[in-house]
């Protein structure tokens, strides 16, 4: 009988070659060990020393959410509309597992920055680029040992307060969507003063703005104007005929501007603005018949129960009513809303030389200017608490416009529209920041962006296939736009005097900008099981399990307080360790030994000997561990000759016999050579 024993770094008893590895060394014998015929082999004890993981494989899920939390009240609130987070504008953020191993503490770092820039770069404001990723989540440690991790989810005013002020360049900005009537020749573009001439009637462009130094309108008091004098400039002014105004992104690449949302939102080429009545915005003005008008798309209410049947969930084109006098039990004078109000009549077109869209997080304020007048509130959201209100202020900006952009409807061909302002924000701030793809939430619950998942090749349509990872997600859009702040046709009671319906329920305050940060919009993590956030989601694909992983036991939303740092965003710290662990199975092999194993796992013969347990004798699975064999398990080495042996290689593998990767300083494997017994 014989002991040998081998190790990745000492030099007492063996010499080692090559480079010494943890997980895969070779030891050369300073006098050769000769072995009996007929013997067999089997290990005695393992000394080794393995890091600790985190166990992130697949199946672990983390949802996030950001906007205003869902307290007690607001949650009551809603209790009426059978969503806890009906009267936010906020809907939860699924995030694709992008680690799913066991991995080390900084592994697991890495991935789970790179999940974080991916869920939240879908807000303009929050600062997830490249340049800011170490500092979104650190480790805590105390003596050397993890204590937990802190987060820092910086909005990006808080590092840059002024947004862009850029005019779109030549490049990238005009994307002609579709031309009608004319010559149908492309628009001109003057890149130094933002000027864009159509080249045909009935013209339709778009600024698909993305990239290092373009990008979505900033929500921070961000800013874009029109300059519309030069429209229908051989009539008079009174005949000016266009629509102005900013859009989500869609899928322009169709080439069926109509087509997109009818598929995407529900307008079936109707209920829009311009000639044809086939023009989406999110919010515009147009000028049409003398007379300036402001509108703003919304949604159709829901089926009974709050279930399509797909006809009573399209949108349209809403006008809203700036310009209203009356004040009676149905409706309130808007005057602290608009200044043209008491005129009870919309503005003259031909006095209108500008129009200014400014954005305050959920508050959209539209300005017109002219000869006479600099900045008259056309709307601005000052009351909004009140269901009167509701047809004369536009709807709160929602998680599903986001990001939008500037897009132009000309009537005429020659007419000329100046964008002489857009305030950005780009790839400086975002980590990801493309016009219609994964950095854009609703464009990513349509899932067309892929080129080959998002294509049915049997119907020849790219808009009714759902992507594995976003299955069910094309109905979450329209359900933050199903709310009761965006609904056409809300329940209520019925003024048959004027022909329309009034809401039942008040606006919930429209939430704005507070001295630096989006107004009491925070980031949240969704660890475990919690109905009042995932109320409306497949619980079976999207159900949460990862508070232990991050330290946030016993919570399912973290962090359970509210977290809105002044000037920086969500500041937070998990306040328990996370569960560590060394997850994976591993084996001890011999490569180059005469014996034969089995291994169904990989399907093949092995050079395996034994398996090295998950917890060692002392019941620990991580760190310097140490493994005694009571009962040995011995393996012929089929040698019917004797065997020299003036070398050994030893591997630590996992099941599919590749090597492990959590292990450090020395290994220590003692075998243990005897007779067969059978002999």
């Amino acid at each position: 009988m014989s002991l040998l024993i081998t190790s990745s770094q000492s030099k007492e008893n063996t010499n080692a070659i090559g480079i010494e590895k943890p997980e895969s060394y070779t030891n050369q014998l300073r006098s050769s060990l000769v072995v009996a015929p007929n013997s067999q082999i089997a290990v005695d004890s393992i000394k080794i020393n393995r890091n600790p993981q985190i166990d992130y494989t697949d199946g672990r899920v983390c949802n996030f959410w950001f906007g205003e939390r869902i307290d007690k009240d607001l949650a009551n609130d809603s209790a009426e509309n059978g969503i806890a987070y009906a009267n936010t504008t906020s809907f939860p953020i699924v995030q694709e597992n992008l680690i799913r191993s066991s991995v080390g503490v900084g592994d697991f770092q890495d991935g789970f920055r790179r999940m974080l820039r991916e869920a939240y770069c879908y807000h303009p404001e929050m600062n997830t680029s490249n340049t800011q990723n170490a500092s979104i989540m650190e480790a805590r440690h105390l003596a050397g040992t993890l204590q937990g991790f802190k987060f820092n989810m910086i909005q990006a005013l808080g590092n840059n307060p002024t947004p862009l002020n850029t005019v779109p360049n030549a490049s990238t900005a005009q994307k002609e969507i579709f031309a009608g009537q004319g010559a149908g020749f492309p628009p001109t573009y003057d890149a130094l003063t933002g000027s864009l001439t159509a080249g045909s009637n009935d013209q339709l462009i778009l600024y698909a703005t993305e990239g290092a130094t373009e990008g979505p309108v900033s929500l921070n008091d961000g800013n874009c104007t029109f300059n519309v004098s030069d429209t229908r400039s051989e009539a008079a002014p009174s005949s000016r005929e266009y629509c102005v105004g900013l859009t989500r992104a869609f899928d322009y690449a169709d080439g069926a501007y109509t087509n997109s949302f009818n598929n995407v939102i529900g307008m079936s080429g109707q209920g829009g603005l311009g000639q044809e009545n086939d023009v989406f915005f999110d919010y515009a003005v147009e000028a049409k018949d003398g007379v300036v008008k402001l509108y703003h798309f919304l949604r159709d209410k829901p089926a009974q129960g709050g279930v399509s049947d797909g006809d009573d969930n399209e949108g349209t084109m809403t006008e809203i009513i700036y310009y209203n006098k009356t004040n009676d039990a149905l409706r309130a004078n808007n005057g602290s809303n608009s200044d043209f109000a008491a005129g009870n009549a919309p503005c003259n077109a031909s006095e209108v030389q500008s129009v200014t869209f400014n954005f305050k997080n959920e508050i959209l304020k539209v300005t017109v200017s002219g000869d006479t007048f600099n900045a008259s509130v056309l709307v601005n959201v000052v009351k909004s608490n009140s269901a009167s209100f509701q047809g004369q202020i536009p709807k709160p900006v929602n998680q599903a416009c986001w990001k939008m952009y500037p897009m132009i409807w000309f009537a005429e061909e020659l007419d000329v529209v100046n964008v002489t302002e857009f305030d950005q924000r780009t790839g400086v701030s975002m980590d990801t920041n493309i016009f219609y793809g994964p950095s854009d939430w609703q464009a990513r619950c349509n899932g067309d962006y892929y080129p080959t998942l998002g294509f049915d090749p049997n119907t020849d349509d790219r808009h009714n296939v759902e992507t594995l990872s976003w299955v069910g997600s094309r109905w979450w859009p329209t359900q933050v736009e199903q709310r009761p702040w965006g609904l056409v046709d809300p329940s209520g009671y019925y003024d048959y005097s004027a022909g329309e319906y009034f809401p039942k329920l008040n606006y919930k305050s429209i939430i704005g900008l507070g001295s630096t940060i989006m107004d009491d919009y925070e980031n949240i993590f969704i660890v475990g099981s919690d109905k009042t956030y995932l109320q409306q989601m497949p619980q079976q694909l999207w159900q949460p399990n990862v508070a232990r992983q991050l330290g946030m036991t016993p919570y399912s939303i973290y962090p359970p307080i509210p977290s809105i740092t002044a000037g920086l965003g969500s500041k937070f710290q998990s306040e328990r360790a996370p569960d560590l662990s060394s997850m994976s199975s591993a084996f001890i092999r011999v490569p180059r030994l005469p014996h034969t194993s089995y291994n169904a796992g990989a399907g093949s013969i092995s050079k395996i000997l034994a398996m090295v347990p998950r917890f060692d004798n002392a019941g620990n699975d991580s760190g310097a561990l140490y493994f005694e064999k009571n009962e040995k398990i011995y393996i012929d080495l089929n040698n019917s000759d004797p065997i020299t042996l003036t070398d050994i290689s030893v591997d630590i593998v996992r099941r599919d016999e590749t090597f492990v990767n959590d292990l450090t300083g020395s290994t220590e494997v003692v075998f243990h050579i005897r007779a067969s017994p059978k002999m």
